[in-house]
């Protein structure tokens, strides 16, 4: 049915059977009898002539869309004509003031589009520098508690280099090269770590509970004569303890 109807492209008037016979008969196999060629033709014919109302079933033979239509359901309309009984393969568009309008209308919206990427680019810029400098006067107030009194002369100094030089200040020199020196960039935790070490070792070494080191028994023990005699030794010591 393709074959018939290229061959018979958009005309409303039905090519007839004995034109129509030699497409048939290149398409189908030389086996074909002249029967069924005659019954496919009539099967086209009526579904073309009743079902279509003489509408093309390709797409690109049927007529393009009006388009001053507004109905959204024809939005994509075809672009080109290709007539069959001319040579051309494309016509295109003719430079009306409808298609101006139209194109103006679209630059117009695409213009409103990156105004509103780049402000939202902008509103995302400002989100994280107001972050970072909220974290950076959190690490002052804390650096400024634990720190001494040298080494936040220093980092002030360095900071007021880096902004003569045009970078950003909180980004420490310090936790690059690995020297001993807690910046304001260090977390919270990396400032308390040593405060909460020396604790500990306080409260172990100190007046608190010493830490006992055990010492380690061999598990064949238990199977020796020395482990009844100790389980006895023990045993005579509770009962003495109990009496006392």
């Amino acid at each position: 049915m393709d074959r018939l109807e290229k061959m018979q492209g958009r005309p409303a008037e039905i090519i007839p059977y004995s034109v129509m016979k030699g497409v048939l008969t290149d398409a189908l196999p030389p086996s074909t009898p002249d029967m069924l060629k005659k019954n496919i033709y009539v099967h086209w014919v009526d579904r073309r002539t009743l079902e279509r109302g003489g509408k093309p079933f390709l797409r690109f033979l049927q007529p393009p869309p009006d388009l001053n239509d507004q109905n959204p359901a024809v939005a994509f309309r075809q672009r080109d004509d290709f007539p069959l009984t001319s040579g051309r393969s494309r016509q295109y568009r003719q430079n009306t003031y409808e298609n101006y309008k139209r194109l103006v209308a679209l630059r117009a919206d695409f213009n409103r589009l990156r105004k509103i990427v780049e402000k939202v680019y902008t509103r995302e810029t400002l989100k994280r520098e107001l972050v970072e400098n909220r974290l950076e006067m959190k690490r002052m107030t804390i650096a400024r508690l634990l720190l001494p009194e040298n080494l936040i002369a220093a980092e002030t100094a360095r900071r007021k280099q880096a902004a003569a030089n045009g970078e950003k200040a909180f980004n420490s020199a310090a936790v690059s090269s690995k020297k001993n020196v807690r910046p304001y960039d260090a977390s919270k935790e990396a400032i308390a770590a040593p405060v909460k070490k020396k604790k500990r070792q306080v409260s172990t070494k100190g007046a608190g509970m010493e830490r006992i080191q055990s010492k380690r028994c061999p598990i064949l023990f238990i199977f020796t004569t020395a482990f009844n005699s100790c389980i006895s030794s023990v045993s005579t010591s509770r009962s003495l303890q109990a009496n006392v």
